[in-house]
Formats: structure tokens, sequence, C-alpha cells
């Protein structure tokens, strides 16, 4: 227990991520949301209870923060005392396996995704800040306006060529495209000061998309669509805990 103790100090210390994320969300209205929408089932006299809902939407989290399949998460719930106390089984007894795992994710199903998506996007209102709706496009030209009347096309210098700026052109939209520096034939300075400019705009996506990759990004251990939803889903509203918890952190206010 000392041992414990002393340890359980020096993590947080050091920064404990797992603490931060249980200081700034609140999980127990992400399980009432989940209850609301998949209500929990009734053991029969005798059997066991099953596990909070808390617990499990925990566990959820971890598990797709950290690109974890139903047998990995199993694993480090046994073996990562963090993840033991960030999910309320420091005391148990027992620990949920990969097949409770499984039947809990199939049981909440789509809804309850959706539900805790919305569940953390309530939160960030409540903290001032919105979830802005969009999509993730891989490797295309997307029009990202900044007014209503705008509409520039942004990408990076791998898509440059004359069909697409005559596309473009031809369909009034405003090139934002990186140019490409050749051999012999460097950028100038104007075209590197153009692309700096461009790269400004365009990483306020690409840190999206990196933070999604870290979560396992296209690579999904599913079967069917439904399962496939469920962790997008999840997989959105992971980014957006994690943005809520660096928002808090750092002490960044809303307008």
């Amino acid at each position: 227990m000392f041992c414990g103790g002393v340890c359980r100090v020096g993590t947080i210390a050091l920064g404990d991520p797992l603490a931060e994320i249980e200081s700034h969300i609140d999980f127990t209205a992400l399980a009432a949301e989940v209850d609301r929408i998949a209500l929990r089932p009734v053991s029969a006299q005798g059997d066991r209870p099953p596990y909070p809902t808390e617990t499990m939407v925990r566990i959820l989290v971890l598990k797709r923060l950290y690109s974890l399949s139903d047998e990995q998460m199993e694993y480090q719930l046994l073996d990562r005392m963090s993840y033991q106390r960030f999910c309320g089984l420091a005391n148990a007894t027992t620990i949920p396996d990969r097949t409770t795992v499984w039947t809990f994710e199939n049981r909440i199903g789509e809804a309850g995704a959706k539900a805790l998506f919305d569940g953390v996007s309530a939160q960030l209102l409540k903290k001032g800040f919105i979830a802005r709706g969009g999509q993730i496009i891989d490797a295309t030209l997307v029009p990202a306006p900044k007014q209503h009347t705008c509409r520039d096309v942004y990408a990076d210098r791998g898509y440059p060529s004359a069909e697409r700026e005559a596309w473009l052109k031809e369909n009034g939209f405003r090139n934002q495209i990186q140019r490409k520096g050749h051999r012999n034939k460097p950028l100038s300075e104007c075209q590197q000061r153009r692309n700096k400019c461009i790269a400004r705009t365009r990483a306020r996506v690409e840190h999206v998309f990196g933070a999604i990759e870290q979560m396992g990004g296209k690579l999904l251990r599913t079967i069917g669509q439904a399962r496939a939803n469920f962790a997008m889903t999840m997989m959105a509203a992971c980014y957006n805990l994690k943005r809520l918890v660096y928002f808090q952190k750092a002490g960044i206010k809303a307008f």
C-alpha cells in the first residue's frame, strides 16, 4: 500500500494524462447519457451484476485513445495500475474481460456512441466551446470557405497541376494549393511565403488528422458497417474529449 501510494504521487507529479482527463471530464454525466439510450440489463438473482456503466465508458475511452483491441484492453486492465485507477477498478476482485467489453459495445451500439459524442459536445458547450461539424476526406481537394462569400481550395504541394488549376478557375474556386519546386528551378521567396501562409491555414485541419491517426485512423478492428460506425463515432468523441482537456489545462478561455 505504501509503495502504491508513493507511485501514485509520483505519476501525478510527472503529469498523469489519465488524471488530467478525469479532472476535466464528467464521466458520470456521460454514463447517464448512455443509460438513457441503452438501459442497463437486470441480472437474474444470484448472477454477478454488470459492471457500472461509468466504468465501461471509461474503458471505451481508453480503448479508443490508445487504439487497443478488446484483447489488448483486457491485458492492459490487468497489467496497468493507472488504467485500473482510471476505470475505478483499483480495488476490484474482477476485471472486465474482452468478451465483456465487446458485449457492452454491442449492447449500446451506434446510438450509445452517438450519446457519448453528444455528451462530450455538451460539456464543450458548457465551457463555452462549440464543436463544429465537418468531414474527414483523405488526400483530396476540398473547398474550405472562411466566409460565406469565399471559395478557397487548400491542398499541399503534392497536388499542383495545370489541369487542377484550370478546373478550379472554371468552377469559380480560388487556388490555394502550395507551389512545388523543381530541379534547377527552386521556389521564389514570394512562392515560399505563399506556401507558409497556406500551411498555417491547413495546419488547423492537419492537426485533427494527426490526432485521429494516433487513435487508429482508418484502421478499424471491426466486422460490419454498424461496428465501424461505432468505432468512428467513438474516435470523434475521444478527439473532442482530448481537446476539451487541452483547453482546460492550457487555460484557454472561450470567446
